[in-house]
């Protein structure tokens, strides 16, 4: 049984790591970050965002928003 757990937990980890890598599409990123689907387009056309294209859509990688809005942060002083 012992091993069937952490084979359970292995799964769990993978999925949520799938999970994690998925693409978001353009109104997904704009629900998250709570601006209208125009800034993110606009945000695109100006290579602003990092995005990807697949086929003839724009996708996001929610690791490189991740980091994308971090290096964004502002410090308070």
């Amino acid at each position: 049984m012992g091993c069937e757990n952490s084979q359970e937990g292995i799964l769990v980890r993978e999925r949520a790591r799938l999970f994690d890598n998925q693409l978001w599409s353009i109104n997904r990123l704009a629900e998250y970050l709570d601006v209208p689907v125009s800034t993110i387009r606009d945000w695109c056309h100006k290579r602003t965002v990092p995005f990807v294209k697949v086929g003839r859509h724009i996708r996001f990688k929610s690791s490189d928003i991740e980091i994308w809005l971090k290096q964004r942060s502002v410090r308070c002083r």
